[in-house]
């Protein structure tokens, strides 16, 4: 130790000079508790300590900023964090427990506990921090199925301050906390973090959703505008005491325009005025009970649309959202068969206040990441968001970051750029390896760089990149397609995005082909992984790989396998091939459980249940569906009696040929004749004789 260090350990005080918010207490313990977390307890005494200087100041220019600074006082040496507002405050803390204790962003997800010391030596350099690039930057915690699922009662709040906690030292300041009825549950404890409230782009105001309010009446702003004014103003006074980016638009009842649910607007014309007309109140409801209001709204789907064609008129002072087409490219995104692929950016004829909102994770039913990491590169997010901040829009950006623990790698590269405006990638995968694991750090690396030369090219554009969700879905359209009687020849219209106008055979030759694409890139990938894993010896290291890596290489590689499976099991169906379809659609079942058994071994420690609640990709959903295909093929090739496979794969020839009873025992169950079948084959492909059942 040094006269010039600043000395931390289990005796330095902590003094806040300033008003103590809500947000502020929270900030203040969690550097008790990461103070506890890394410093041992100590009997040496040293007159440090650590001073929050909040001076609250409305007319402050630099808003979030803080400075650090070392003063000596009577003996006393101090630290001493300053700034203007809660979030400035929150910072300055949040970057002592990070740069001089350890504690990383992402910590708790990754299981990363901070190194243990007696006390820690400082250098004693002032800090000023600097502005960031974006102005309001946050997540959007969008179908949060596996949060949901993994924690309930109490234990439920201590998860979402760890999201609040998270998003804050990733320099976030803005939040959807949830989706539905979960954002309203969440608002109140979001904002006592400090945090900026926003909406979903359905939930205009965050208020609730009419037929939730008004089940029995008709979604109708042309018969109820009075309801729907009551509802939208009971929204803004239950959250007029909040910072809020208030989110103004008008779509209909869910995720979807509004006009589905009100036939009365048939021309766009018709629909852009409407749309114009409720921005313009639901912003006079808000200056009727907020101070100088922030807002927004969303330039998505339907909408982007309207606006293109000029037919809605966005209030000067609001901030348009654009955004990506949910595998990071700034276009608009693939609807069921329609992809028009417009360009989502503001050009020269918009005015200023342009934002984005970017996917991590994705919902589409059809090709998109959620359980696993967005298909395309860090390079391609990069260049995407840059693109955008080139063209304006970065006075605000919302990011679905899904249930964060599969996504962790690709939120710090989103947390690099919305605080500097630019990345190295390389730097940034090199930095972040180092953080977080220990050993073998330069294998780690290449793992983490080769995911993203893996995923499935499925289309002519450069993000269309398969996520885990081509291969769940799309086995799961294709075998309802087959049971419910559907011709060869019949196009499968879910699979025209994918395939275009092609019979149903060759929708099924073409997912066959792609999946053994990813057969091959996936497969060598997965040995990668494990290649690496079996090298790691810190056991936490290897549990982390595990959790991060090896699971979602098994994902992947176990979809592209057992998709095969089952196109091959459709092709010998249609040569009523039935005992050979039945017992390839069993090895596709068997290999789907591969994820599912892989998803069971990441459950540990705190994380038990944690993909429990799998009810997006529902990789079960798929072994259930192919199940019920084995049966199918059952009932066809080996009923009524149900013994006539057993007797034809595992009776002695001179057995099969007895017919004084029809069954001897009672038929086997599907897994049971499976497995002896695979084991008699796999015994006669040794070279051993086939044994009598």
């Amino acid at each position: 130790m040094t006269g010039s260090s600043f000395i931390i350990n289990s005796n330095t005080r902590l003094i806040l000079n300033g008003s103590a918010t809500l947000p502020i207490i929270h900030a203040v313990n969690i550097l008790k508790r990461d103070m506890e977390r890394t410093l041992a307890y100590s009997n040496a005494y040293y007159s440090d300590k650590i001073v929050i200087n909040y001076l609250s100041d409305e007319k402050a220019r630099n808003k979030e900023t803080f400075s650090i600074t070392f003063t000596d006082e009577e003996g006393e040496h101090a630290l001493n964090i300053t700034a203007y507002d809660d979030l400035g405050i929150i910072y300055g803390i949040l970057y002592v427990s990070h740069t001089y204790l350890g504690v990383e962003p992402f910590w708790f997800f990754n299981d990363k506990e901070p190194e243990t010391k007696e006390y820690i030596e400082i250098e004693r350099v002032d800090y000023v921090s600097s502005p960031n690039k974006v102005r309001y930057r946050g997540w959007f915690v969008n179908d949060e199925v596996l949060i949901n699922g993994w924690k309930t009662g109490s234990e439920s709040t201590q998860v979402w301050e760890i999201i609040y906690e998270t998003l804050l030292r990733c320099g976030g300041n803005m939040i959807i906390p949830g989706t539905d009825k979960k954002a309203l549950e969440n608002r109140r404890a979001a904002s006592e973090w400090g945090l900026y409230i926003t909406h979903h782009h359905a939930e205009p105001l965050g208020a609730e959703m009419f037929l939730r309010v008004y089940p029995d009446k008709e979604a109708s702003y042309a018969v109820h505008s009075d309801l729907f004014k009551k509802i939208w103003e009971k929204g803004v006074i239950s959250q007029k005491d909040k910072k809020v980016v208030w989110n103004i638009g008008f779509r209909g009842q869910g995720d979807a325009a509004f006009w589905k649910n009100d036939s009365r607007y048939k021309t766009d014309k018709e629909r852009g005025r409407l749309i114009s007309q409720i921005m313009r109140i639901q912003m006079g409801i808000v200056r009727k009970h907020v101070k100088n209001p922030a807002f927004c709204t969303n330039i998505y789907g339907e909408i982007m649309g309207l606006y293109n064609k000029g037919y809605i008129d966005v209030p000067d002072g609001v901030i348009k959202i654009w955004a990506d087409n949910g595998f990071g490219k700034m276009v608009s995104r693939r609807q069921e068969n329609d992809n028009p692929r417009v360009y989502a950016l503001p050009t020269s004829k918009d005015k200023e206040g342009n934002g984005i909102y970017y996917h991590m994770s994705f919902h589409d039913l059809q090709t998109s990441n959620h359980l696993t990491m967005l298909p395309n590169s860090p390079e391609f997010v990069a260049a995407e968001i840059e693109k955008a901040f080139d063209a304006g829009a970065d006075d605000y950006m919302i990011v679905n970051c899904g249930n964060i623990k599969p996504h962790t790698y690709t939120l710090g590269v989103i947390s690099t750029l919305w605080k500097s405006g630019t990345i190295d990638v390389a730097g940034y995968r090199a930095d972040y390896v180092r953080k977080y694991y220990l050993s073998e750090q330069d294998q780690i690396q290449k793992c983490y760089m080769d995911y993203f030369k893996s995923p499935i090219q499925y289309g002519e554009h450069e993000d269309d990149k398969a996520g885990e969700e081509f291969y769940n879905y799309l086995t799961r359209e294709i075998i309802c397609h087959l049971v419910r009687g559907a011709e060869k020849e019949e196009t499968l219209e879910s699979l025209l995005w994918a395939t275009g106008e092609l019979s149903f055979k060759n929708q099924v030759k073409w997912f066959k082909e792609k999946c053994e694409e990813g057969v091959g890139l996936w497969g060598k990938y997965r040995k990668e992984v494990q290649s690496v894993y079996d090298s790691i010896n810190d056991a936490k290291d290897r549990q982390l790989f595990f959790d991060n890596i090896v699971l979602q290489s098994i994902i992947h590689d176990s979809g592209c396998r057992g998709a095969v499976k089952v196109c091959a099991a459709y092709e010998e169906y249609l040569k009523k091939n039935y005992f050979e379809a039945y017992m390839l659609a069993q090895d596709g079942m068997k290999i789907f459980e591969e994820a599912l058994a892989a998803m069971k071994n990441a459950e540990h420690d705190q994380w038990n249940h944690f993909y429990w609640n799998d009810c997006l990709v529902n990789v079960s959903l798929t072994v259930y569906t192919i199940d019920s295909l084995r049966k199918y093929l059952r009932i066809l090739g080996d009923g009524p009696v149900f013994n006539e496979w057993e007797k034809q794969e595992l009776f002695s020839a001179n057995d099969r040929q007895i017919g004084l009873q029809t069954a001897y025992f009672n038929q086997l169950s599907d897994d049971e004749l499976y497995g002896k079948i695979r084991q008699t084959q796999s015994q006669f492909r040794k070279g051993r004789p086939i044994e009598n059942v």
